[in-house]
């Protein structure tokens, strides 16, 4: 039709070309140029100019993630207004629309004015993310087998921290507390959550919110739910004061109910789409390709668009954020039924004509320019992310010998303010404010006060780890366990094994008592491992550790029985004494030069006797070969983490001393460890390798020393500094906050 036009002399055509892609054949950015100057035959091409001939001054930048890339943009804009240039001369383009919003969100205070003249994507609003999680929720109800239907808790708690969710909420004129369910769904270790347990959480809001976390009857009737929920928000939305966060929500929501409209109109018409996964590819299709369009002023302030926004638009000033290949151009990935070979052979286009039209639109943005910052993602990943893109590679490579007066600069991204680089040790110094709740804690004498110790081989271990735990009662993050973590699994494990041995407290162990009892491991590990699960039975890998739990049981009742036998035939008993007995003791020390009591507090797993010996036990899952057991002097017992179980023993064994349980030289300790299992218990050894006697004045000696370590703890001249130990960094809770 042009050509028609063109021919008789009806239509002239104006070229908005440089010479630089246009008469280079094998730049990809002149190619449909040149395939249209080959059939507009003339002499005359009207603005075809040398743009690139002229002075241009290029600022690669590198910098990682997309808030540090709206960082430059914020750094750039700012030195222009420093400069007094006029912003309606600078253009921000985006060859990722995701950065919208952080750039958005990181312009200088003094940029008045803004017109976006681009579409934003459906599928990056909380909008969208709040129906895709409702969607998710039928998904994981579809995928169950039995009509009892439970909700995964990874599902539900995000569903309860959506925005969107908490106003519906409002619109439904529901006060429901959020952060209290999810506390109680993390606290009651909620995995899988059934419909009583969901009227429970809900309580009486649960008829009105019961819709959204049943399956659905239908996908029609799924897709009207939707609708309603849509409706009901806009209604909560336009009574509220119209902020821009408000309107720009509003917005979305009219965009997408708009879409599910057309979605459900499609489900009438073709009922044959009659699943979940079905209905999530359309919504994705139909929804998700959506866009919302932005309006604002375009003859004033500052320009952001995106890149096939910029065509035929020139600014002095460019700034283009996110650069990196696979987003300029965007790669080979067209959506299209047909296959690449069926095109070629048809000329149809394919991903080389597609990245020529970008490369067209890069170096047009660029060549009216004089001052032009380019800006790519520097993180890099096993994909190959933070490459930056081939047409960056090809400006450094070609213009130097193109117009040596286009000055290209590559810089990697720095904050001007930014401190200089810091020693990652962090010491904590002492005062009174820092002391003070660790001194609350080991002066009180009540059921939670006192030093344990666990607490002070946390001290031991790191300082700092002992600072976070008590010092500043920072507690480690709580999360659902599905399966029993290594934590909850020892628990399991005690509370298996307390059960199990109650009925024989003060009493002979005996080789039928113990036989009777076994009986009841099964039942009794099942009780124990379910009181963890809410009462939930295991299910996956809990079913696993389940039968672990029960093999160390029978391990120690069977090498019980063995024990028992062997004594009987001495004409000696064993009588169980305590389980998991609290014991505590005050601890004379100096704190500033003034005596003052603290309380050492412990829990002992099992007491025992037998022969006239005092047996403490405690239980571990496991020993390291590392771990020392033969006591080589008190020095090397609190200066070596080698030696933390051996000084976790002499605790117990100076707690029983100190509260007249018995004489110190009747004291044997050792530990029982389960995951290599053996007939002998780990005992603490003398130099003869036999189990170790304690003394009244080795108990002596070890409250000295434990006295004065616990007046370390409140030493001001020594600050609270972390390990050097990478392995027990790894496995801290507050690894997150100090990084070794």
């Amino acid at each position: 039709i042009f050509k028609y036009y063109y021919d008789q002399g009806k239509a002239d055509i104006l070229w908005d070309a440089d010479e630089y892609y246009l008469n280079q054949p094998q730049q990809e950015a002149g190619m449909f140029l040149r395939n249209n100057l080959k059939i507009f035959s003339a002499s005359n091409f009207q603005f075809i100019e040398k743009n690139f001939k002229e002075a241009k001054n290029i600022q690669l930048v590198s910098v990682p993630k997309q808030i540090g890339q709206a960082q430059v943009v914020k750094q750039t804009l700012q030195s222009l207004i420093d400069q007094q240039i006029p912003l309606d001369r600078v253009a921000v383009v985006l060859a990722n629309e995701k950065l919208l919003w952080p750039v958005l969100q990181q312009l200088p205070e003094s940029v008045e004015h803004v017109n976006i003249t681009m579409e934003y994507p459906l599928r990056y609003t909380s909008t969208y993310a709040f129906i895709e999680q409702l969607i998710q929720l039928q998904i994981a109800f579809a995928k169950q087998k039995s009509s009892s239907k439970t909700i995964y808790h990874h599902d539900l708690v995000a569903l309860l921290r959506q925005p969107l969710f908490v106003n519906y909420l409002l619109a439904k004129k529901i006060h429901l507390n959020t952060d209290k369910v999810i506390s109680q769904i993390k606290a009651r270790n909620l995995s899988f959550i059934s419909r009583t347990v969901l009227a429970q959480l809900f309580e009486k809001f649960y008829d009105v919110l019961s819709p959204l976390f049943v399956q659905a009857s239908s996908i029609g009737d799924f897709s009207t739910l939707l609708i309603n929920i849509l409706k009901d928000l806009i209604s909560h939305f336009s009574q509220q004061q119209q902020t821009q966060q408000n309107s720009l929500e509003l917005e979305y929501l009219h965009i997408v109910l708009k879409n599910s409209n057309r979605l459900h109109d499609i489900l009438a018409r073709y009922p044959h789409f009659n699943d979940i996964h079905s209905f999530r590819q359309l919504f994705s299709q139909v929804v998700g390709s959506s866009t919302a369009p932005f309006i604002g002023e375009p003859l004033r302030g500052l320009q952001i668009m995106g890149v096939l926004e910029t065509r035929t638009l020139d600014f002095e000033h460019i700034i283009l954020v996110n650069v990196n290949e696979g987003v300029l151009p965007s790669g080979k990935s067209i959506n299209s039924f047909i296959p690449n070979d069926l095109k070629r052979a048809f000329g149809l286009p394919l991903y080389l004509e597609k990245d020529a039209i970008y490369a067209y639109h890069f170096y047009r943005l660029l060549q009216k320019a004089t001052d032009i910052t380019i800006t790519y993602d520097s993180e890099t990943d096993t994909f190959g992310k933070g490459e930056k893109s081939r047409f960056i590679t090809q400006l450094q490579l070609e213009m130097p010998n193109y117009n040596p007066e286009i000055k290209i600069n590559e810089r990697v991204a720095n904050y001007k303010d930014f401190p200089e680089e810091k020693d990652k040790n962090i010491v904590v110094n002492k005062d009174q404010n820092v002391l003070s709740a660790i001194f609350e804690k080991a002066v009180s004498n009540d059921i939670y006060g006192g030093f344990s110790p666990s607490g002070l081989l946390a001290y031991k271990e790191c300082p700092l780890k002992f600072y976070f735990r008590y010092g500043t009662r920072l507690k480690e993050p709580e999360e659902v366990e599905e399966s029993a973590e290594a934590n909850t699994f020892g628990s399991i494990l005690h509370l298996s094994l307390e059960t199990f041995y109650k009925p024989f407290i003060s009493k002979t162990l005996s080789d039928e008592g113990l036989r009777s009892q076994a009986n009841n491991i099964d039942q009794i590990v099942n009780e124990s491992f379910v009181s963890f699960f809410d009462n939930n039975p295991p299910s996956g890998k809990s079913i696993l550790q389940l039968d672990v739990v029960k093999v160390y049981v029978k391990k120690l009742v069977d090498n019980d029985l063995r024990f028992v036998k062997n004594l009987l035939s001495q004409n000696q008993y064993v009588v169980l004494k305590q389980l998991e007995s609290e014991f505590g003791a005050p601890l004379e020390i100096n704190i500033d030069q003034k005596p003052t009591t603290i309380y050492i507090k412990g829990k002992i797993d099992r007491i025992d006797s037998y022969s006239g010996l005092v047996r403490i036990i405690d239980y571990k899952s496991s020993v390291k070969s590392i771990d020392k057991f033969t006591f080589s002097g008190m020095e090397i017992l609190f200066g070596d983490k080698n030696y933390d179980k051996q000084l976790q023993l002499f605790l117990y064994a100076w707690l029983l001393h100190k509260s007249g349980y018995c004489e110190a030289d009747k004291i044997i300790a050792c530990i029982i460890p389960f995951k290599e299992f053996s007939e002998e218990p780990k005992f603490i050894q003398d130099a003869g390798k036999n189990p170790f006697r304690f003394s009244a004045e080795l108990m002596a000696e070890f409250e000295a020393k434990l006295k004065s370590f616990a007046e370390e703890i409140f030493n001001k001249s020594v600050p609270f500094t972390q390990t050097k130990d990478k392995k027990a960094h790894e496995y801290c809770p507050y690894n997150a906050i100090c990084l070794l």
